[in-house]
């Protein structure tokens, strides 16, 4: 049933059916609810999830009755007892389980300000937000500030639990909305602030909680990055620095031809060789550095200068060098075997008499009995470019370790050496693994899968974690494609909540910030809503009582903002409406005046004939009757070219009439208005372009030109002129008007008449010479009369008569 928020009366069977069907609504969800929580505890066994669901099953209770109070007509008390365990369990569960405190704050609430908007008074309303609003403050600051040693977290309620409050939110705001008319002012006000500020704030949490967490997890990443390609290259230069000095020690002369000369000696065939190979095998075996073929080997100046190389470099626990044919020639100490032609290091480093660089993968030495690399690099003869022998060393492992356990960032950021080639794939050189490699788990090596220099999150070594990928390579990109073929990868990994611990931080900082801004807000929205609805009141007050009839009515402006301005237009409304009223008669009767005087002005130039008097009448009677600045009179000349000034008020009209002042067609606005055949109002000329100044009247500021026309014919224009902006308007362009029809008509009219008057006195002259000239007789009185009387109608000075008479012709038509 729907409910009236102002209806301060409500039907106490309706608000019982509504508390009832809300409680045992509330009942349903928390029941669903109450059970999840107990299949978590069964599933998980910790303690937080057992007290989790027995205060989710306490609630359940409360719930129920809560319900029975509501059917037994007692509503109010079961939205108070419901609200109060709602409230309560949302702390509880805030203290329980980590990471839902914004989310239970915000299910707290809506559905407390649901239930109190639903089934109590409205004047509640306002108390049980204000006290679910304290409460969600509270579960916030717990849930961020409260230890997080004993809470549990719950990742599927992490994602459940703000959908959820989200769900409600937009439900309630929905029914807000369907009663949003019935709610008074100062609700309305308070309601909308409130859901702009939370939008607001929300939005901008969110969108700058983004872009922070964007760019704190980009300079994590990137330093992650970083690490991984300085330790990538590091190891690059590392190995490729014990390659350089082994290079520089292939040189040495003495074992240059030391192992020549060992090689070119050597005439052994493939028995020889075998037999050889079995006999130092034998002494490795028992042991036997004295045996003659291992002491040659051991003991001779080659050997000696390796030794001497050891010293210097501790990190090569093994050096030896073979003859081109595979054979030991000198060493640092006892080898598994004599020949190493068969071996892999010696091939590669060989390359069929090309010669290489060998690097091996991480593997127990087995002459050494370490964990080490093996390094194998050609010896070229001291005087050309043969290959006469191979130096090999047996690097330890130690110095990739050493520079893997020196790179760390914070507690559990650390760096790893993965070997990706095929025999040693998924092996790993780790700070956590001194002893030596350790193997990868499957999932691990998923992470490495992703591009060099570009992190991201990974489950690795069974823990999330952010990763960073790195190839090893060199500075020289000439040995890149032989660092790439040797498969090493440095990974960067630091575990992922130690690594977005400044994200944390900052969404943490963000939330607080907002709780306490929106707190702020709902303040100051309900300050303002007072403070609004105030004088909105009052306003209402009197606009009630000018409705009534009573003009005189005001409202008090008490601020300056908005709603006092709208209280001082109201108030200069009233005044104007009291004006208006008070000068309506007023304002008729000029009205009626200026109508008589365009009437008067028109009776009397009706009865004007002389084309002069009507104009000088015109500009006069205009003047007078309408004060205006200036008024002229402008006609087209017989050409048809220009519009010569023939009539104009005060001394500058007289001083432009004697310089014969005129404007060529189309010029200023008297020429537009003849070209337009219609009204131009300029009522300030100085922003008008075709305005043309008049230095004879220097005050104008407005300007209006009305043509003089019968039809399409344009025989004028008449001009006023305003020594005010903004003095001329649509009512004097109507006026004027009407007066320009009807100069029209009475320069038509004295045009005909002097036309008619000039036929009559013509006629009247020629009367009267004929009459003369009847009452002569003879010819040269005739004559002398018709002489002397057009002379005198014509003006002449003098005035003559020439006769002649005819030629007679004889009959032979000569003259006579």
């Amino acid at each position: 049933m729907k409910r009236s928020l102002t209806d301060h009366s409500p039907e106490p069977v309706s608000r019982s059916v509504i508390g009832t069907r809300a409680s045992l609504l509330m009942l349903a969800a928390a029941g669903v609810y109450t059970i999840y929580s107990i299949y978590l505890a069964a599933a998980e066994g910790a303690w937080q999830l057992t007290a989790h669901a027995a205060v989710m099953t306490a609630y359940c209770g409360v719930s129920a009755a809560g319900a029975w109070l509501s059917r037994r007509g007692r509503p109010d008390t079961a939205v108070r007892l419901v609200t109060a365990a709602l409230l309560i369990t949302i702390l509880v569960i805030t203290l329980l389980i980590a990471d839902i405190g914004l989310a239970m704050a915000a299910i707290g609430v809506t559905l407390t300000s649901a239930l109190a908007l639903l089934v109590l008074e409205p004047g509640n309303l306002g108390r049980y937000f204000i006290v679910s609003l304290v409460i969600g403050y509270l579960a916030v600051f717990l849930d961020i500030f409260a230890p997080l040693d004993y809470r549990f977290k719950i990742p599927a309620l992490e994602v459940a639990a703000p959908l959820i409050a989200g769900a409600l939110a937009l439900v309630y705001a929905g029914f807000i909305a369907r009663q949003f008319g019935d709610l008074s002012l100062r609700v309305k006000l308070v309601t909308a602030f409130i859901g702009l500020a939370a939008v607001t704030i929300a939005l901008v949490a969110v969108v700058s909680n983004r872009i922070v967490s964007d760019e704190l997890t980009h300079q994590v990443s990137s330093q992650l990055d970083e690490l991984a390609a300085a330790r990538a290259i590091e190891i690059g230069d590392l190995v490729e620095r014990e390659i350089n000095v082994l290079q520089t020690l292939a040189l040495n002369r003495l074992i240059q031809d030391e192992v020549e000369r060992s090689g070119g000696q050597n005439v052994l065939g493939i028995d020889g060789i075998e037999a050889l190979d079995g006999l130092w095998r034998a002494a490795d075996e028992a042991g036997d550095d004295a045996e003659p073929l291992v002491a040659g080997v051991l003991d001779n100046p080659v050997s000696a200068e390796l030794r001497k190389f050891r010293t210097r470099f501790p990190e090569h626990v093994e050096v030896f060098v073979t003859n081109r044919i595979g054979l030991n020639v000198a060493a640092t100490n006892r080898t598994s075997d004599y020949y190493q032609a068969d071996e892999e290091w010696w091939l590669g480093a060989f390359n069929s008499g090309i010669g290489g660089v060998y690097v091996g993968q991480p593997a127990l030495d087995e002459s050494a009995g370490v964990l080490s690399i093996i390094i194998a690099v050609p010896i070229p003869a001291n005087d050309r470019s043969e290959i006469v022998g191979i130096l090999r060393t047996t690097l330890s492992i130690s110095v990739l370790q050493e520079l893997v356990s020196a790179a760390a960032i914070g507690e559990t950021g650390k760096v790893d050496l993965v070997f990706e080639n095929a025999s040693v794939a998924g092996r790993v050189i780790s700070p956590d693994s001194p002893e030596g490699p350790e193997s990868l788990p499957a999932e691990s090596l998923d992470a490495l899968a992703r591009s060099p220099g570009e992190s991201g999150e990974a489950v690795y070594k069974g823990a999330p974690s952010l990763v960073s990928v790195s190839a090893v390579t060199v500075r020289d990109p000439a040995r890149n494609r032989f660092f790439e073929l040797l498969g090493w990868t440095v990974v960067a990994h630091q575990d992922l909540d130690e690594a977005l611990q400044p994200v944390a931080a900052t969404t943490r900082t963000t939330v607080l910030v907002s709780m306490v801004v929106l707190g702020l807000s709902s303040l100051v929205g309900y300050w303002v809503a007072t403070l609004v609805t105030g004088p909105i009141t009052e306003l209402t007050r009197v606009a009630e009582a000018v409705r009534g009839g009573d003009l005189r009515a005001t409202a008090r402006v008490t601020t300056r903002d908005e709603i006092g301005a709208l209280a001082a237009s109201f108030n200069s409304m009233t005044g104007r409406l009291r004006d208006l009223i008070g000068s309506l008669e007023q304002r008729i009767a000029e009205r009626t005046k200026a109508l008589q005087t365009t009437t008067e002005i028109s009776r009397r130039l009706s009865t004007i004939l002389e084309e002069r008097q009507l104009v000088l009448e015109v500009v006069e009677q205009i003047r007078s009757a309408f004060d205006y600045y200036h008024a002229h009179i402008y006609l087209f000349d017989e050409s048809g070219e220009y519009l010569v000034m023939v009539g104009g008020t005060g001394e500058p009209g007289r001083t432009m009439l004697e310089e014969g002042h005129r404007l060529p067609r189309g010029s200023g606005l008297v020429g537009r208005a003849a070209e337009l055949n219609a009204p131009v109002l300029v009522p300030d000329v100085r922003s008008d372009e075709d305005w043309l100044p008049n230095p004879l009247l220097p005050e104008t500021r407005a300007e209006l030109s009305v043509p003089i026309a019968l039809g399409e014919r344009v025989l004028g224009v008449i001009d006023i002129q305003e020594d005010e902006p903004e003095g001329l308007g649509e009512q004097d362009a109507e006026l004027i008007q009407a007066i320009a029809g009807q100069v029209a008509i009475g320069l038509q009219n004295a045009r005909s008449y002097g036309s008619t008057q000039r036929e009559a006195r013509r006629e009247a002259t020629i009367n009267a010479i004929s009459q003369e000239i009847q009452r002569t007789t003879t010819i040269e009185n005739a004559l002398q009369v018709a002489v002397r009387e057009l002379g005198r109608v014509l003006g002449a000075r003098k005035t003559s008569v020439e006769l002649h008479s005819p030629v007679a012709e004889d009959e032979a038509g000569e003259q006579v």
